[in-house]
């Protein structure tokens, strides 16, 4: 038996015993054949197509989607085929056949289905899906659809907003509402000097950005609560009309206390006439009993007029 064979088991034939041989191949053969093997294959991929031979349009490049940004000097669709013979340009937009011949935006380039629109404004009519075809007298192939996106500058609307008006200690949402546009979106919540609002477990943004108060104080009062809204792709801030909040105490009854009215010029039959004036002037009724009670009323403090203390003769507010 010669080196590199291997000789099996035998097997009958016709009643006489047969034997196999089987070689194995080198490692260097084995190499040799695969680099062989790659050798044709790229032989074969360089290999170019005769003229003679026709051969049906095949899309080789070609744009998904584009965003048309207003900075932006132009915007590049592309399609490009390979055939024999070479093939003819087409488009369509929207599903109409569409000319590129039509606008003197639009630049072509021979032997080629990419055209790029110049951006001299007004650019949103170019807005649209598109579709390629690349034909020859063989057949015609057909690209992907190609959407393109003109955005305009996102704005908040002009809008007068009421001054919102609001107890301490009660919740309350202060709405953004932003206007759309291409994501990704950042709200912030500044006021006029564009200072962020501070935010904690009381105060916080939600998903939708509005500002949300778990529960008010004096503190959170301004007149300049305004929401900001950025999209970073568009390199745009929106911002919205600035909003007013006021915080409010619930009114206080406070006791209104004559001690001396005859300091004051009153006489005693008159101090109580006194008290109920001076809580009508400020919006209060009487409790029922309290006409009882010489020179005692009751006043909002939040409505209380300085002129009601006269500690020279005995009126005042505790």
């Amino acid at each position: 038996m010669e080196e590199g064979e291997h000789r099996q088991a035998p097997f009958n034939l016709f009643g006489l015993p047969v034997y196999r041989r089987e070689m194995e191949m080198p490692l260097s053969t084995k190499g040799i054949v695969v680099c062989l093997f790659l050798f044709v294959l790229n032989l074969a991929a360089a290999i170019e197509i005769p003229l003679s031979v026709r051969q049906l349009p095949t899309i080789t490049e070609q744009s998904t989607s584009e965003v048309g940004f207003p900075f932006d000097e132009e915007f590049t669709i592309k399609c490009e085929a390979k055939g024999n013979p070479p093939p003819i340009f087409n488009w369509t937009k929207d599903g109409k056949p569409f000319d590129l011949q039509g606008d003197s935006r639009i630049v072509t380039s021979r032997n080629s289905g990419t055209f790029i629109i110049r951006n001299h404004g007004s650019t949103s009519v170019f807005q649209g899906k598109y579709r390629c075809y690349a034909g020859n007298e063989v057949g015609t192939a057909v690209s992907e659809e190609v959407e393109l996106i003109v955005p305009g500058i996102p704005k908040f609307p002009k809008e007068m907003i009421d001054p919102i008006e609001v107890e301490h200690g009660d919740s309350m949402v202060l709405p953004c509402n932003p206007p759309k546009g291409i994501p990704p979106l950042h709200i912030y919540w500044m006021n006029i000097d564009l200072q962020h609002i501070p935010q904690d477990e009381r105060v916080s943004m939600s998903l939708k950005g509005d500002l949300y108060f778990a529960n008010v104080d004096e503190n959170d009062s301004r007149s300049d609560y305004c929401c900001f809204a950025a999209f970073p792709r568009l390199r745009t801030i929106a911002q919205k009309m600035s909003m007013k909040l006021t915080v409010t105490r619930c009114k206080e009854n406070v006791v209104v206390l004559i001690e001396d009215p005859e300091k004051c010029g009153l006489k005693k039959r008159d101090a109580m006439a006194v008290s109920i004036l001076l809580m009508q002037m400020h919006g209060t009724v009487l409790e029922p009993g309290d006409e009882s009670d010489l020179g005692l009323g009751l006043l909002p403090s939040q409505q209380m007029d300085t002129r009601v203390n006269r500690p020279d003769c005995g009126l005042s507010v505790p």
